[in-house]
């Protein structure tokens, strides 16, 4: 399965590595221009992010009160079979639209639902099967076509599958209980009216392909314990809004959300220590992420692109979702990497933690939409190009504990209007300000002990700037604003 996704996938990332226009440097130096791009910035996303949230919370709370006022089914409408320690469910004779499935029938435990147990029951709308049930088996509900909600134990669903001398045929996939022989048939086997799936109970991981092209899920609620989901788990479930992954998970297999095009909002609890490459491709309708880190691994390809499917950051401006508007990282988060949101040009809003000390290299290079940035007061250093070219950026605040600041840190910046920078600071590099024209008022503490050249460069709007003592070094290309 994985080989022949990923050579289809390998197509798809060489077009879009053709179509980038993010080219980035490996050196900054303080006469580097500002590079252009496709601007692509002008596309209206379907929602904003609050919108998002609104849809994203009506789906958890939908998926909480399933069933709540639905009355358990009748054993006289259930056939069953005694079996070690209970009872097997092995048909329904009823005429209930939604069934919920008691948990005990005549004081033995229902622990199983039999093969083809609801074969061909096309008026049955919704079904509940109780957290007693050990195991689903294969075609359970083969032929629901009318299913439009199940609730189901997770373990009795999505379990390893063995031929009959005993040897392991295939990790589980959700199709199986729909009567499909093998994940790549999940489609064709799921009820297509089946919207909502909500898993109980507990479970460790989410094997690869699991729910690989069930398109028609549109909320899906994981159980508890989730550790581990699986390369392509998720992958092509195109209609899947809301997806609820729990707060245990440590591992995002590569793809593991494919082209999930209507998937509105992504959070990855803080557990979580690698996330594959392109996890999140394709996710054209992604408003918002929240996130432990940028990228791969707190440690490995540190830049938010990769999630997204470029195997480079210069390649990352092409992969970006144009619905993209806000990024949310967890505390926990210590550094922000060289290039770690370069070329994010539709983000508005970026939230960075308590805890971080750095920002590498261009780490929001034409971040062009970016309106506003408060940075933690642990933060100790700001490296070359951090904020060139964030056209939109009209307020930052820099922390109280910074020590360094890169060249050309925020040049470009044209709307920024004022600049306060903390008394920790005692340089004010090259080209730091350059072409912030429309910076009027600056204000530094007295460690300031040199204004690097060109800092103020083009700075035409400044009306309120420090006075500076003969102690301190200015630079040339500064003598327009200093005085």
């Amino acid at each position: 399965m994985k080989k022949a996704l990923l050579i289809l996938l390998a197509v798809t990332l060489a077009a879009l590595s053709a179509c980038s226009t993010d080219g980035g440097g490996a050196n900054t130096t303080d006469t580097e221009e500002i590079t252009t791009q496709e601007d692509t910035t002008e596309a209206t996303p379907e929602y904003t992010v609050e919108e998002a949230q609104k849809i994203t919370a009506d789906h958890k709370q939908a998926a909480t009160n399933a069933f709540a006022s639905s009355p358990v089914c009748s054993a006289e409408d259930l056939l069953f079979e005694e079996m070690d320690g209970g009872v097997r469910i092995t048909g329904y004779e009823g005429d209930d639209l939604i069934v919920v499935i008691p948990d005990s029938i005549e004081g033995k435990a229902v622990l199983e639902i039999a093969e083809k147990a609801f074969k061909d029951m096309t008026a049955l709308r919704a079904v509940c099967v109780p957290e007693s049930v050990r195991k689903i088996c294969h075609g359970a509900f083969d032929g629901c076509n009318g299913l439009t909600t199940l609730k189901l134990p997770y373990s009795a669903a999505i379990y390893d599958i063995f031929d009959e001398d005993g040897d392991k045929t295939s990790d589980g996939f959700f199709g199986y209980i729909f009567g499909a022989s093998e994940y790549a048939i999940n489609a064709a086997a799921v009820s297509f009216k089946l919207q909502t799936v909500i898993f109980t109970g507990e479970g460790k991981n989410v094997p690869e392909g699991a729910f690989y092209d069930c398109n028609d899920i549109v909320a899906l609620t994981l159980p508890d314990g989730i550790e581990k989901i699986g390369d392509f788990a998720f992958s092509n479930c195109s209609s899947l809004e809301y997806v609820n992954i729990g707060d245990t998970a440590t591992e995002i297999g590569e793809f593991a959300f494919n082209e999930c095009a209507s998937m509105l909002e992504l959070t990855l609890p803080a557990t979580t220590k690698s996330i594959g490459l392109g996890a999140v491709q394709g996710c054209g309708a992604l408003t918002s992420v929240t996130l432990p880190f940028v990228g791969g691994s707190a440690d490995e390809n540190t830049y938010l692109g990769y999630i997204f499917g470029a195997e480079s950051y210069t390649l990352a401006g092409g992969f970006f979702p144009l619905s993209l508007q806000s990024i949310t990282l967890l505390e926990g988060c210590r550094s922000i990497d060289d290039n770690a949101f370069n070329g994010c040009l539709t983000v508005r809003e970026i939230i960075i933690p308590d805890g971080v000390e750095r920002i590498g290299l261009r780490a929001f290079r034409n971040c062009k939409k970016l309106t506003s940035m408060s940075l933690p007061d642990s933060l100790l250093s700001v490296g070359d190009s951090a904020f060139i070219g964030c056209e939109s950026l009209a307020a930052v605040h820099l922390g109280k504990s910074l020590k360094s600041m890169g060249m050309q840190a925020f040049m470009g910046c044209g709307v920024l209007e004022s600049i306060t920078l903390p008394d920790s600071l005692e340089k004010i590099p090259a080209s730091a300000f350059d072409s912030c024209t429309s910076l009027k008022t600056v204000s530094f503490g007295a460690n300031v002990k040199e204004i690097g050249k060109n800092a103020f460069r083009g700075c035409t709007s400044i009306t309120d700037f420090p006075a500076v003592s003969d102690n301190v070094t200015v630079m040339d290309g500064n003598t327009a604003i200093i005085k």
